[in-house]
C-alpha cells in the first residue's frame, strides 16, 4: 500500500518550527484527508518515532487539523527530527511518508 502524504506544520518556516512562533495550546498540523472512506477518530503523530495518540479534528479545505502541544515539540528540540503520522481505523491504520523538520527553542 502506498504511503499517505507527509504531514505539515502550519507554524513552520522554510522547515524550522521555533517555539517563540507556536500558540501556547501547539502547532498545528496539517494532515490530507485520505481518498478512502473510513472512518477515523484518532491519529498517531510520530517524531523521531516516538507516538503520541492525538484526537482528529473535522476536516477542512482537505485537511484535518491536530493540535501537537508545544511541551511534546519541546522534548525533540533540534535539527532533522522526523515527522510522520498513522491514521487510525477500526484495530488498523494507514502510515505517512515523512517529513524532516528543525525544532528550535527561540
Amino acid at each position: 500500500m502506498a504511503l499517505l502524504p507527509a504531514l505539515k506544520i502550519k507554524e513552520a518556516v522554510g522547515g524550522v518550527i521555533k517555539l517563540t512562533d507556536v500558540p501556547a495550546d501547539g502547532a498545528t498540523a496539517l494532515i490530507p484527508v485520505p481518498d478512502n472512506n473510513f472512518p477515523r477518530e484518532n491519529v498517531s503523530v510520530l517524531i523521531e518515532l516516538k507516538e503520541y495518540l492525538l484526537k482528529l479534528g473535522e476536516s477542512a479545505d482537505g485537511y484535518y487539523r491536530v493540535k501537537v502541544p508545544k511541551s511534546t515539540l519541546l522534548d525533540h528540540v533540534g535539527p532533522n527530527k522526523q515527522f510522520k503520522y498513522i491514521i487510525w481505523h477500526d484495530a488498523t491504520g494507514d502510515l505517512s511518508d515523512s517529513i524532516n523538520y528543525e525544532i528550535l527553542r527561540s
